[in-house]
């Protein structure tokens, strides 16, 4: 007998349109691939009722990062820390510069715009929180000054979490 587990899944994430996380049972030998549109459970991190509006977004940002996010993602792709990292990623009703899902990491690059909003960065930060999320910064200069320094650092504290 197949035993199967539960996937959640998004067919159409605007709640308007019928949209929503639902349930879909994946039997033994079923191919569970995100080009499927599956994805495992805990890694759809999206608040399904605003991601119809941000995922546009999201596209750009991917396809239009910053020169720091940029390098700082060729040290972190393909497991070069030896975790699976993600870039522009929505959590909630926010859209993370990189994340380790398993680790419940987040990891933002800060430009100087960063400097006038303190206390929005705060408040993202404590909502991330709430959602299980721990999240570390760094400054565009210090990405820009020494990338594999901020990569190490990323490391250790992606290997000082506990699962």
């Amino acid at each position: 007998m197949k035993s199967s587990k539960n996937i959640n899944r998004l067919t159409t994430p605007d709640p308007s349109k019928g949209g929503g996380p639902e349930v879909v049972h994946v039997g033994e030998g079923e191919k569970n691939s995100s080009k499927e549109n599956f994805t495992r459970a805990g890694f759809n991190t999206a608040n399904p009722t605003s991601y119809g509006v941000i995922k546009n977004f999201r596209t750009e940002l991917k396809k239009n990062p910053t020169k720091a996010e940029d390098i700082l993602w060729h040290f972190l792709k393909s497991k070069k820390t030896g975790h699976q990292l993600r870039k522009q990623h929505v959590v909630d009703n926010f859209i993370v510069d990189f994340i380790c899902i398993r680790k419940k990491l987040v990891i933002e690059v800060d430009g100087k715009i960063h400097l006038q909003q303190k206390e929005q960065d705060e408040l993202r930060t404590a909502r991330l929180n709430v959602k299980g999320f721990k999240v570390i910064r760094f400054t565009n200069e210090e990405v820009l000054e020494n990338p594999k320094r901020v990569a190490d650092n990323i490391k250790q504290i992606l290997n000082s979490i506990s699962d």
